[in-house]
């Protein structure tokens, strides 16, 4: 089963092939030190997030307005 799939079938109250995995937050920190990288990339990220099998993928963002950040979750 995709990890689209496994999420879909359990947000809907229905039994998917096993719990769909996640983390709240992965670091830079670790994702250097797991790919001996000393910069990441967006690329490093979702690679690392395969590595570990995630199924749910937390995403941030900030909006800024004039330089200002307004909105940040």
């Amino acid at each position: 089963m995709l990890p689209k799939e496994r999420v879909s079938i359990a947000l809907n109250l229905s039994q998917p092939d096993k719990v769909p995995k996640g983390e709240l937050v992965i670091t830079d920190g670790f994702i250097k030190s797991m790919l001996g990288k000393s910069v990441i990339t967006l690329e490093d990220r979702a690679h690392t997030l395969q590595i570990l099998g995630q199924d749910l993928v937390c995403l941030h963002y900030a909006l800024q307005k004039d330089g200002q950040q307004v909105i940040a979750g």
